[in-house]
């Protein structure tokens, strides 16, 4: 490799202004030389040329690579551990993790011009701790790949940390009776990192390592994930912050009590005043319930872009949404029998919306829904708030993550030129099941006795509890929109026409709850007065709200005002 060397503080900096890299194994695809190379010049003269000719191998495919575990596999970050003995390195080098990570996106392309790279920012802040004598991995080296003046790909090399056990394993390894020393002396190490003006912005229980050393008052922490690793003074948000984050992160294994007990202790290590503490508890309290906000809606969206369970496929006038253990020839051959009507069953068709059922070996059969824009209005609508078909595959996923029933969706299809004209999706058929429609028009007999229609009544009632205390606000609660059928333990329920959610993660407003009754008393008359004040009963019981006698006459009257607004729509344009 053709490099110039110079020694600066004991690192050494390799700059390659390109040539051929020497021959690696295991490389799947030829990377090219690193347009920026630093190797820490600490570490052993025989380490640093091992790391220098094998670089190419680092940044290829890390799964192939010999000895390697993927232990992260994103769409911008891989990382892996691998063997230092398994790849030919020499005796003295020790087993290393390896982050791949890929500049994606114009934006971030701007942004690597202006920033240093996470790789860069790793490799210093390793060394700038290890300095200071902060207990954190040894650098090994780190590489940028360019393209002009933009990062495209980077690789950042760091020993494996000796010792140390996971914040989250330490806890529930410890013994109940010595929880809440080891909450102290935890919240101790971290106001004492804090003090030493060093910053974990992502504060979380995976980049945490708890080291011991003797007894559990003397154990220290080393940090992990050096690149979100900041060197500064911290303000009183900031620690509010990081204690938010972990403490979130950290809910599985600490209940309230040691949570709370985990924040006192830090405010007095801290040195917050005696008067300020209540209000630094409350601050960190309302912190967690942002954080806890934040990251559902971050796992809510993965469906929308390259992950590990979804891929996504984009064009100019086509946006393929699907599971990554979709087969392609399964969605393009049920969509293929939807559109040509061979072998798929119409269900319903309206000006809006056109649904099928292509049957196939149970649990095959698919059920397809084609949603068509209804003109100028619904396509601008799209631009701010996504088409129908687009908000039906978000929630669907949203609703599932959050355990209430659905039907599994596999794939989204979007047709249109920036504007989106047709959305088709493909959902698994929910077989033996009826809408709720269909079952209440003969209510009475469908059970044996009291019994049973009770028991059928309070759980429904527990499935709408649940979606509401789950903060989801369905905004069609038709009782056309939920499908039922009879479970081995009880009545299953699903809720469909996912299109129509309104909000996810937010806390439904009382005029929210009462649009819901009223769209769920909407149901034929054989279900009588009695049947539906038991279903509310339950649903108070269970959501811990009360309806006053004057929200029960507000949902009468919306329900009316309903009715009269579908008599005027009927008279108008007809049956739907």
């Amino acid at each position: 490799m053709s490099a110039q060397t110079t020694m600066e503080s004991g690192i050494v900096a390799i700059d390659d202004a390109g040539g051929e890299p020497r021959a690696a194994p295991a490389v799947s695809e030829s990377t090219g030389a690193p347009t920026i190379l630093r190797i820490n010049g600490r570490i052993d003269p025989e380490i640093r040329a091992f790391v220098a000719e094998h670089i190419v191998m680092f940044a290829g495919d890390a799964a192939r690579i010999p000895g390697a575990r993927v232990v992260k596999a994103a769409r911008r970050r891989t990382v892996a551990r691998i063997e230092a003995a398994r790849i030919g390195a020499p005796a003295a080098m020790p087993n290393i993790y390896i982050k791949q990570e890929r500049v994606l996106g114009f934006a971030n392309s701007l942004r690597s011009m202006a920033a240093d790279s996470h790789a860069r920012l790793e490799y210093i802040h390793a060394i700038q701790l290890n300095i200071r004598g902060v207990l954190a991995p040894r650098a090994v080296a780190y590489a940028e790949w360019r393209v002009a003046t933009f990062v495209k790909n980077t690789v950042s090399i760091m020993e494996e940390f000796p010792s140390g056990i996971e914040l989250d394993a330490f806890f529930t390894k410890v013994e109940s009776s010595a929880r809440a020393k080891a909450c102290a002396a935890v919240a101790a190490r971290l106001a004492e990192l804090h003090a030493r003006g060093v910053d974990l912005t992502d504060c979380h229980k995976a980049n945490l390592l708890v080291v011991p050393d003797g007894g559990i008052e003397s154990l220290q922490l080393a940090l992990l994930d050096l690149s979100t690793v900041r060197l500064r003074s911290l303000r009183s948000g900031a620690r509010v912050a990081r204690l938010a984050q972990l403490l979130h992160s950290l809910e599985p294994v600490l209940d309230a009590r040691e949570r709370k007990s985990f924040i006192e202790y830090y405010a007095r290590e801290a040195n917050i005043p005696a008067v300020s503490v209540d209000a630094f508890v409350r601050g960190v309290r309302e912190g967690q319930a942002a954080v806890a906000m934040e990251r559902d809606r971050s796992r809510d969206r993965r469906c929308l872009v390259q992950s590990t369970e979804f891929a996504v496929e984009r064009g100019l006038a086509r946006r393929v949404y699907k599971r990554r253990d979709a087969a392609d020839a399964e969605i393009r051959g049920v969509l293929a029998a939807a559109t040509a009507g061979s072998g798929a069953k119409l269900i319903k068709k309206d000006g809006r919306a056109e649904c099928y059922l292509v049957p196939g070996d149970v649990p095959g059969a698919k059920f397809i829904k084609f949603i068509v824009s209804n003109g100028l209005p619904d396509e601008c609508a799209a631009l701010f708030r996504g088409s129908r078909g687009y908000r039906a595959w978000k929630y669907s996923h949203a609703l599932r993550r959050r355990g209430i029933s659905t039907p599994r969706a596999h794939a989204l299809v979007e047709s249109g030129f920036l504007l989106t004209k047709q959305s088709a999706l493909v959902f698994d058929a929910i077989g033996g099941a009826v809408t709720l429609q269909e079952f209440c028009a003969n209510f009475n007999d469908r059970f044996a006795g009291q019994r049973e229609r009770r028991r059928f009544i309070e759980e429904f009632a527990a499935f709408i509890a649940k979606i509401h205390l789950s903060r989801v606000d369905h905004d069609d609660f038709a009782i056309k929109n939920f499908l039922l059928r009879s479970g081995r333990d009880g009545w299953e329920f699903f809720v469909i026409d996912l299109e129509a959610v309104h909000s996810v993660g937010r806390d439904l407003e009382d005029d929210r709850h009462r649009r819901a009754m009223m769209q769920l008393d909407d149901a034929p008359r054989a279900v009588s007065r009695a049947d539906r004040m038991r279903f509310l009963t339950c649903y108070e019981k269970l959501t811990k709200r009360r309806f006053t006698l004057r929200e029960i006459a507000e949902i009468r009257r919306l329900l009316r005002e309903r009715f009269a607004r579908s008599k005027r729509d009927y008279a108008a344009t007809g049956p739907r």
